[in-house]
């Protein structure tokens, strides 16, 4: 649960986005990223099927079928630096193919994707249970930039207390 309330932020901003303007929230690779014919003709499901876009900009890879002793699984990574959200010093220098991941870790591996900045309140030691809790943490911007120095994000802020800060328009709604 811990992992979940860290990126709490930014699934808020992805569900006022698409409550605003349309849109989703998780969606499968190949609706953000062009993936090459050779991974569709398996004959199987394709090996990229079980990773997921987060709000447009985590990449999550679980594991779904855990063979009894594997250390590793395949994930696909489309083209660019990937950062591993579980060690911002490990990085998949993704080039449209499949990659090795540590299957022996106790969490989920999810990746920043290229050029994309997303909100992140560290949730480390567990004290975030609640959204009442949240608020009382400092709000990080985890930073991914492209091969040419640039990224985006946007953050929706409000207290999560009262509807009527939708109706009033007393969020916050930033773009950087």
């Amino acid at each position: 649960m811990h992992d979940r309330m860290q990126y709490l932020r930014l699934l808020y901003t992805c569900m006022f986005q698409a409550s605003d303007g349309g849109g989703t929230c998780i969606d499968p690779l190949q609706f953000v990223y062009d993936i090459p014919q050779k991974f569709w003709n398996t004959g199987s499901l394709p090996d990229f099927s079980n990773s997921f876009m987060f709000a447009g900009s985590l990449k999550v890879s679980p594991i779904m079928n855990k063979t009894s002793g594997a250390k590793t699984f395949k994930s696909y990574f489309p083209k660019g630096t990937w950062v591993s959200m579980a060690d911002w010093n490990q990085t998949v220098q993704g080039q449209d193919d499949m990659y090795m991941l540590d299957a022996t870790v106790n969490y989920t591996q999810v990746h920043l994707a290229p050029a994309s900045v997303i909100p992140f309140q560290n949730n480390s030691d567990m004290m975030v249970n609640t959204t009442a809790d949240l608020l009382k943490k400092p709000i990080s911007l985890v930073i991914n930039r492209d091969q040419n120095g640039q990224a985006n994000g946007q953050l929706f802020l409000d207290t999560g207390l009262l509807i009527s800060e939708m109706d009033d328009q007393t969020y916050e709604y930033y773009n950087f």
